[in-house]
């Protein structure tokens, strides 16, 4: 991958979380805590959410919520939320594990993150590997070798 992607300061692990907005706002929270987005971005994402929901799911296990560059990311960043527990939401059959939250400053980085999570999570080992995480260095050392 060449350089590091995962910030372990943008990476937690949970036992479970109440609502699916819960999860968006605390990988928000952990980009604006660590430099990456402005608060509006928070706001951002769950507008979004509200209004695309389920298209978000980008396979089992995994949902990708995001938000435009112009809608307060300050630097290119992810964050990522591993449930010990599944979450089921609303019309979605599939269980969410993973709650990835994507900050890009352009459509090129954008593109080069979607690139790097689907070599990461079309992997099935390596995803079985993520989702058997309890810690998040262990989760951070599953998703790179930085």
């Amino acid at each position: 991958m060449g350089d590091c992607l995962f910030d372990s300061n943008t990476i937690q692990v949970m036992d479970h979380i109440d609502s699916l907005s819960e999860g968006i706002e605390l990988g928000a929270k952990l980009l604006l805590d660590n430099g990456y987005t402005e608060s509006s971005y928070s706001a951002a994402l769950l507008r979004n959410f509200e209004e695309y929901g389920s298209k978000f799911m980008v396979s089992p296990f995994i949902i990708l919520p995001h938000a435009r560059p112009e809608q307060g990311v300050l630097k290119s960043g992810i964050s990522i939320i591993l449930l010990q527990q599944s979450f089921y939401y609303r019309e979605c059959y599939e269980p969410i594990r993973l709650i990835v939250i994507l900050a890009a400053q352009d459509s090129k980085t954008h593109l080069r993150f979607l690139k790097t999570l689907s070599e990461i999570f079309m992997n099935e080992q390596k995803l079985k590997r993520i989702l058997s995480s309890h810690t998040k260095e262990q989760l951070h050392m599953e998703l790179t070798d930085c």
